[in-house]
């Protein structure tokens, strides 16, 4: 019979242990890896003491490790790890790493399947079809290897579809609040995992948007949430989301001119925010697993805002941007399922409407409108009149037009629109900023 060297990357089982010590992506790798992805038996014990060590301390680098192995006294495994730590540079993209890792178990257990299978073949002692029928069990045992998909009996979420039922009939917003009352009427709330897509031209305020509805979700209702931010820097970000909420005009304060009474609101507004429940990613581009990563490093996420789709990158090459948008928006829907929150993604909208009479934003504006529509659950669009009309009878107001909504019906929300502050608010019921009290 032939021999063969067994599938194996010692240079990515080491690249996986040196980004574990470096707390990459710790928890989604953890997730996903066992002891059995390693084939060399020094690198699988260490993936393992690793693992006991962290429940022990809640947090392991490498001189923690080090201590765990000299309490051990394996002296082989400590020159491993230090051998592992002076070969190793750069440690990134643990994920891909994971992958690579499973696929070489599996292709080694395929090979022993397939040994396995060619012995029974020759020694005559099983049937042609308890062969193929023993081969098939094995290979299909190799593909659902560490699936996360278990069935569960419709009576065990029963109680929670009643009770969703009845916050239904008692008329309360099932879902987080966005803080404006008469979208909430129409979306009773954004859900747990559902992928909300909010549009617009540049200029109509989909950023000021989305970080109005996420600070009002960690001030009001006390939910940790995770920004984001692909387009622009953190520190820009939120001066201008603090003189939005403030309602103190950015442009004053950046060109100097701010009143001391302005100011004053604007620190009040700083302390306050610092108390709040705000994760935040600052990133030129990211992946979607990095979001994943990213997002489980939070206790109780309640939420994630991406800002924006088309900045992010693929967790694979794909042959056109097209195929890369739809990855992008498949991957960050499942980040929705998987983590059971919603999860809030701008994207830009084509040039289309801006051809029509009516430049209202419809679903085929979205670029690569197809994939992005499909896998959302919501799509909001922020629309304002004045931006294209000058005479528009609808200054000072801006539209929120639901274009898609998987649950519940489409429409439009008119909102009062203070250009000042770029801060929406509801028509008729007002909420201040943070210059009270």
């Amino acid at each position: 019979m032939i021999d063969f060297i067994p599938p194996q990357s010692m240079d990515i089982e080491k690249t996986v242990i040196a980004s574990l010590l470096a707390g990459i992506s710790r928890d989604e790798a953890l997730g996903y890896l066992s002891g059995d992805d390693f084939f060399n038996s020094h690198h699988k014990k260490l993936f393992e003491i690793y693992k006991d060590t962290l429940k022990k301390h809640g947090n392991v680098d490498m001189v923690i490790m080090s201590d765990e192995l000299s309490k051990i006294g394996d002296i082989n495994l400590e020159q491993t790890l230090i051998g592992i730590v002076d070969s190793i540079g750069s440690v990134y993209n643990l994920i891909p790493c994971c992958h690579i890792l499973r696929e070489k178990r599996n292709l080694r257990e395929a090979m022993t399947c397939a040994v396995e299978m060619v012995r029974e073949c020759t020694d005559g002692s099983l049937t042609s079809n308890e062969i193929i029928s023993n081969s098939l069990r094995k290979f299909n045992a190799i593909l659902t290897a560490g699936t996360k998909i278990k069935p569960i009996h419709v009576s065990e979420f029963m109680d929670d579809v009643k009770a969703t039922a009845e916050r239904m009939k008692g008329g309360e917003v099932t879902g987080l609040s966005t803080g404006i009352v008469e979208l909430d009427n129409m979306l009773c709330g954004m859900h747990k995992g559902e992928q909300i897509i909010i549009a617009g031209r540049p200029g109509m305020g989909k950023t000021s948007l989305m970080m109005q509805i996420l600070i009002y979700i960690a001030e009001t209702l006390n939910v940790p949430v995770l920004i984001v931010t692909l387009e622009m820097e953190k520190t820009q970000l939120f001066l201008r989301s603090l003189c939005s909420k403030t309602e103190v005009n950015f442009h004053s304060l950046r060109s100097g001119k701010m009143s001391q009474g302005d100011y004053f609101k604007f620190e009040k507004g700083i302390e306050k925010i610092k108390d709040l429940p705000i994760w935040v990613v600052d990133a030129s581009t990211i992946k979607p697993n990095e979001i994943i990563g990213a997002c489980r490093s939070i206790k109780g996420l309640g939420i994630v805002g991406i800002d924006y789709l088309t900045l992010m990158s693929s967790d694979e090459k794909m042959e056109s941007k097209r195929l890369e948008i739809g990855a992008i928006s498949r991957s960050t829907k499942l980040i929705a399922r998987e983590l059971n929150i919603p999860s809030m993604l701008l994207s830009q909208l084509s040039r289309a409407c801006e051809v029509r009479g009516d430049k209202r934003p419809i679903l085929s504006d979205l670029r690569e409108a197809g994939d992005i529509e499909q896998d959302a659950d919501v799509v909001l669009f922020v629309y304002r009149d004045e931006l294209y009309f000058k005479k528009s009878d609808n200054k000072n107001k801006a539209e929120i037009i639901i274009g898609k909504q998987r649950n519940g019906p489409t429409g439009i929300v008119e909102c009062a629109f203070i250009s000042e502050f770029t801060r929406f608010k509801d028509l008729v019921i007002e909420t201040g900023g943070w210059d009270d009290g």
